[in-house]
Order: structure tokens, then sequence, then C-alpha cells
């Protein structure tokens, strides 16, 4: 199931690391590449393999920010 955000929308951090995770994602500490997602602090960035470049999402507690 794909892993869907968007600004304002409560979700918990650890639970969309879970989710991407699950959907073979991989961490890595930099994002360089398709399929990879790196989180420092409330920052998570997350390459799609349907996109050209990675995005970043932000979260204030557990909320996303943007």
């Amino acid at each position: 199931e794909p892993v869907s955000l968007s600004g304002g929308q409560s979700a918990d951090l650890g639970e969309v690391v879970d989710a991407l995770a699950a959907a073979a994602y991989s961490r890595v500490e930099l994002v360089e590449k398709r399929g990879e997602f790196a989180v420092r602090g409330g920052i998570l960035d997350v390459f799609p393999p349907t996109e050209e470049h990675p995005l970043r999402v932000e979260f204030w507690g557990d909320e996303v920010e943007e």
C-alpha cells in the first residue's frame, strides 16, 4: 500500500518509517537514488520510484508540516 502524506495531516513518523520499510524502501544516511529514505530529526527525505527528485517531508510532532 502506498504511503501518502500531505501538509496538516496527522501522522506518526515512526509508523511512516515502518510503512516505507514494509514497501521495500531502504533506509540510508543520504538519499541518492529511487527507493531510498532517510530520517534526521523530524525531517524525512524519500525518493519514490515515480519521482524525478527526492521529496522532503517535515514533521512537527505528529503533524506533517510540509
